[in-house]
C-alpha cells in the first residue's frame, strides 16, 4: 500500500511512539531512527528548525492529532538550506485521529501523494475484507463482539462444531453456552479468557492479541485467536477465531513423545541419529569432536553413511551397511523385536575401539522413526572377551587336568595294586610255609620292599598335595655339601647295584662345601631325578651325576650347576613340553610297563621353584637325558653340629603311655616296644590317657592325634597344665601345618605313620 516516493512512519499519539514501516531513501534514515517516542523527535525536529532559521512558526507540529481532528491529512513543510525541500504529511488512520501515517515527500506533488495515500488506504481496507473472509473461511467459527455492549456483532460458524445452531444476541449468553456445551476440561478457564473484564485488561496493557487452547466434548482441541480493537464510536472490539487444533495438537503430542524417548535414549548414548518419516536423516546429539570432523556433512541425507566410511573397521563396513538399512531394520524388528543391538569396530587413533549402535523405532510402523544411538563399549567388550578367553583357557586346563587325573587313576590302580598283589601274595606264601624258614625270609623281604613301593607311591601323592597347598617351608640350616652329596650317593648306590647299572658322581670340584640351605629339600629334587634315571635306563646302564660351582660369587652366594645324565630310553619331544605337568606319564610301549605316578618330575619342579631355582630337560628318545639345574646358596663358614642320638642308649625298663585309637597299630607298636624291653601302657582316647597319666608315672607319651571323644592335641594341652613329661605325636598327617599345631600345643617331637622301627627307637632315645 505504500508509495514508492515516500519514507512512512506509522504514529500512535496515545502510545506516543512512531514506527517505520516503509523507506525509500537509506540516507533518511541517519536523520531518524526507526522507532522511539514521537513527542521527543518531534521537540527535536522543532528546536533544529528555529536553530537554524531563527523561525518559531514552526509550532503547528506540536498540534498534528488537534489538525488531523479536523481533517483527514495534515501538511508542514520544511524548509532545507533555505529552499523548500519536502513536505511531511500526515494522514489519519481513525476517526478519533489517535493513529496515522506520516509521509516525507520527496519527487512528487503534495497532492498526488495524498490522492495516492488515500488510494492505498482504500485498497487496504478491501484487502481487508478479503483477509477477513479467509481468515473466516479457514476457522470452524468466527464470532465477531462488542465488548463494550455486551452484542454480537457476526457470527458465524461450522455446523460440525456443534449439534444444533445457536441463536443467541448477548456475547456473554454466547460465551456461557459455548463453555457449558463444548468445553470438555476448562470451562472456567474458557469464560476467564472471553469475559468482557479480561479483555478491556488486555487491551489497555497494549496486547491486541491473544489465543487460548481447550479440548471440546467431541474430542477435538480448539485454539481461540482473539484480535482486540475500536471501533469509531470508542467500543472495544473483540474478533475471535475458533480453528481446530487436534491434528496440530496431536503432532506436538507425538514429537513431545518422540522427543521423550530420545531424550531418554541419549542419557546413556553419546551420538544420536534418527530417521523421520520422510527418511530424512537428522542429528539429535553428537560429541564435539565428532561434529567437527564432520562438519561439512551434518545436513546431508547420507550422513551415516559417510560416518560409516570415515570410521567403521573395514571388516565390520558391509555389515555395518547392512544392518542400518532402513527396509533390513523395520524387518528384523518385525520378526526379533522392538529393539535392534549391535557392536561394530571404529578406528580411532590408529586403534581399534568397540562401539555398540542401538536402534529402536519411536514411531508407528506405517511411520516409523527410527532412532540410532551410538556409544563406546571398548573398555566392558574388552573385559567381556577377556573372561571369555579366560574361561575358555581354563576350560581347556581343565579338561586336560581331568584327562591327566583320568590317566592318573589308570596307572595309580595299576601301580597300588600291583606292590598289594606282591603283599597279600607273599603273606600267603610266608603263612602256608611257616616251616620251611628260606620261603619265608623271602617272602617277607619281598613284602618289605613291596611295602616300602607302596609307601613310595603315597608319598608322591601326599607331596603334591602339600606343595599345592603350600605346606613346605623352607627351613635354611648349614650343611657341608660335599658330605651330604656322598651320603645321598651311598643310598643310590643300594638301588644301582640291583639293576647292575654304573654310577659315576664328581663333587671334587666344589672348593668352598659349607653352605646355607634347605639341603632337605635338595635331596628330595635329586632323589626324584635319580630315581627317574634308574627307572627309565635299563640294566646295565650308565648315570652320571656331577655338581660343581659357576663362580658367580656375589655377596658371599655361590650358584652350583648340578648335572644329572643316563643313557636310557630317552623322552619324546611331543611329551617333553608336558614333563612337569601332574599325572602325565608317556605312553610310549618302552615306558608302559614302568610303575610310577607321573609326579616325580612335577614335584621336583615345584620343589626347585620353591628354592628359587632353576631347572632344564634335555633329552632324545634312544640317546638318554640329561637334567640342568642351578641352585643359588649363601656360603657358610662350618657345618652347623647335628644333635647327636646315641643309637645304644638302652631304652629297657621305660615306661611309655601309647594313645591309639586303631587297634591293629597298637598291637603293632606294642609289640615293637615290648620286644625292646619298654614297659606300654594302651589307652584307647585321650580322655582315657589323660585319666591314666593323672594316676600313673611315665617316661614318654606316644599321642596319636585324631581320635573320638578327646583327640591329641586337646588331650597334650591338658597334660601340658601340669607336667613337662615328653610327648611324641604319631600320626599319619604329614603335613606342616599338623607338626606346627602339635607343637604349639605342647608336643616335643613328631613321627608319621608308617614308620620303620628303628625310626621309632631314635625318637624314643631322643626325647627320654
Amino acid at each position: 500500500m505504500f508509495s514508492e516516493e515516500a519514507t512512512i512512519y506509522f504514529i500512535d499519539f496515545k502510545k506516543d511512539t512512531y514506527r517505520l514501516i516503509h523507506a525509500d531513501d537509506t540516507k533518511f534514515l541517519n536523520y531518524y531512527k526507526k522507532e522511539g517516542s514521537f513527542k521527543e523527535i518531534i521537540e527535536e525536529e522543532y528546536q533544529r528548525l528555529v536553530e537554524q532559521f531563527h523561525n518559531e512558526d514552526y509550532q503547528c507540529i506540536f498540534h498534528i492529532q488537534e489538525e488531523l481532528k479536523k481533517n483527514k491529512t495534515f501538511t508542514v513543510r520544511f524548509p532545507v538550506e533555505g529552499k523548500m525541500w519536502k513536505d511531511i504529511v500526515f494522514v489519519r488512520n481513525d476517526d478519533e485521529a489517535s493513529q496515522a501515517f506520516m509521509y516525507f515527500i520527496k519527487k512528487a506533488k503534495k497532492d498526488d501523494v495524498i490522492q495516492k495515500a488515500m488510494d492505498d488506504l482504500k485498497q487496504e481496507s478491501e484487502r481487508r475484507s478479503l483477509y477477513y473472509e479467509a481468515i473466516r473461511q479457514a476457522s470452524v467459527a468466527m464470532v465477531e463482539i462488542d465488548v463494550t455492549t455486551d452484542t454480537i456483532v457476526e457470527f458465524d460458524y461450522d455446523y460440525n462444531l456443534s449439534e444444533k445452531p445457536i441463536h443467541i444476541l448477548k456475547a456473554s449468553e454466547l460465551i456461557e453456552k459455548w463453555a457449558s456445551l463444548y468445553v470438555e476440561d476448562t470451562p472456567d478457564a474458557f469464560r476467564r479468557y472471553l469475559s468482557k473484564e479480561y479483555i478491556e485488561r488486555q487491551y489497555e496493557k497494549g496486547c491486541l492479541t491473544t489465543h487460548f487452547i481447550y479440548h471440546s466434548k467431541s474430542s477435538r482441541y480448539i485454539r481461540l485467536f482473539s484480535i482486540y480493537a475500536k471501533n469509531s464510536e470508542g467500543h472495544i472490539i473483540a474478533l475471535i477465531l475458533a480453528r481446530d487444533h487436534t491434528a496440530i495438537k496431536q503432532r506436538k503430542e507425538r514429537d513431545s513423545y518422540y522427543t521423550n524417548l530420545i531424550k531418554g535414549l541419549a542419557i546413556d548414548y553419546e551420538n544420536i541419529f534418527f530417521i523421520d518419516e520422510k527418511n530424512k536423516t537428522h542429528i539429535y546429539r553428537m560429541t564435539s569432536k565428532l561434529k567437527e570432523e564432520l562438519k561439512d556433512h551434518l545436513h546431508s541425507a547420507d550422513i551415516l553413511d559417510i560416518f560409516a566410511d570415515k570410521y567403521v573397521y573395514k571388516e565390520d563396513l558391509d555389515n555395518f551397511k547392512t544392518v542400518v538399512d532402513k527396509n533390513n531394520i523395520l524387518k528384523l524388528m518385525k520378526n526379533e523385536g522392538e529393539v535392534i543391538r549391535f557392536q561394530f569396530r571404529v578406528t580411532l587413533h590408529n586403534q581399534l575401539t568397540y562401539y555398540e549402535v542401538k536402534i529402536i523405532n519411536v514411531g508407528t510402523n506405517e511411520s516409523p522413526i527410527l532412532v540410532f544411538g551410538f556409544t563406546n563399549v571398548d573398555k566392558e567388550t574388552k573385559d567381556r572377551l577377556y573372561r571369555q578367553e579366560f574361561l575358555k583357557n581354563a576350560v581347556i586346563q581343565m579338561q586336560k587336568a581331568n584327562k591327566a587325573k583320568d590317566v592318573f587313576l589308570s596307572n595309580m590302580s595299576h601301580d597300588l595294586r600291583t606292590p598289594m598283589n606282591a603283599i597279600v601274595g607273599y603273606a600267603d606264601i610266608a603263612i602256608n610255609h611257616l616251616q620251611q624258614e628260606e620261603i619265608v625270609e623271602k617272602s617277607l623281604n619281598q613284602i618289605i620292599k613291596s611295602s616300602n613301593h607302596l609307601l613310595s607311591l603315597i608319598n608322591d601323592l601326599l607331596n603334591v598335595t602339600r606343595i599345592e597347598s603350600g605346606g613346605y617351608q623352607i627351613d635354611v640350616h648349614s650343611y657341608n655339601l660335599v658330605d651330604e652329596l656322598s651320603d645321598l650317593k651311598d643310598m643310590i648306590m643300594v638301588e644301582m647295584n640291583n639293576k647292575d647299572m654304573h654310577f659315576e658322581t664328581s663333587f671334587e670340584k666344589i672348593t668352598h662345601p659349607y653352605v646355607e640351605c634347605d639341603f632337605i629339600i635338595i635331596r628330595q629334587v635329586f632323589q626324584n631325578i635319580l630315581e627317574n634315571a634308574i627307572k627309565y635306563t635299563p640294566k646295565g646302564g650308565h648315570i652320571f651325576f656331577e655338581v660343581k660351582p659357576l663362580h658367580h660369587v656375589e655377596s658371599g652366594y655361590e650358584t652350583f650347576e648340578c648335572r644329572i645324565k643316563d643313557d636310557g630310553i630317552g623322552i619324546e619331544q611331543s611329551f617333553l613340553k608336558h614333563i612337569y605337568e601332574p599325572f602325565m606319564r608317556s605312553e610310549t610301549s618302552s615306558t608302559s610297563n614302568i610303575p610310577g605316578t607321573g609326579l616325580g618330575m612335577t614335584i621336583a619342579k615345584s620343589l626347585v621353584t620353591l628354592l628359587g631355582g632353576s631347572i632344564h630337560i634335555e633329552s632324545e628318545p634312544g640317546i638318554g637325558t640329561e637334567v640342568i639345574l642351578c641352585f643359588e646358596m649363601k656360603l657358610s663358614h662350618k657345618e652347623e653340629e647335628k644333635e647327636s642320638v646315641s643309637s645304644h642308649r638302652d631304652v629297657t625298663g621305660l615306661s611309655v603311655l601309647l594313645v591309639e585309637d586303631n587297634k591293629m597299630n597298637s598291637d603293632i607298636a606294642k609289640m615293637i616296644l615290648d620286644e625292646k624291653g619298654i614297659h606300654v601302657e594302651v589307652a584307647f582316647n585321650g580322655k582315657e590317657a589323660l585319666s591314666m597319666f593323672k594316676e600313673h608315672h611315665y617316661d614318654l607319651i606316644l599321642m596319636d592325634l585324631k581320635m573320638p571323644i578327646m583327640n591329641g592335641y586337646e588331650c597334650a594341652k591338658e597334660i601340658r597344665k601340669e607336667s613337662d613329661v615328653p610327648i611324641v605325636a604319631v600320626s599319619a598327617n604329614a603335613f606342616e601345618e599338623d607338626k606346627q599345631k602339635a607343637f604349639m600345643c605342647g608336643m616335643n617331637d613328631y613321627i608319621t605313620k608308617p614308620y620303620q622301627i628303628d625310626e621309632l627307637i631314635k625318637v624314643i632315645q631322643k626325647n627320654t
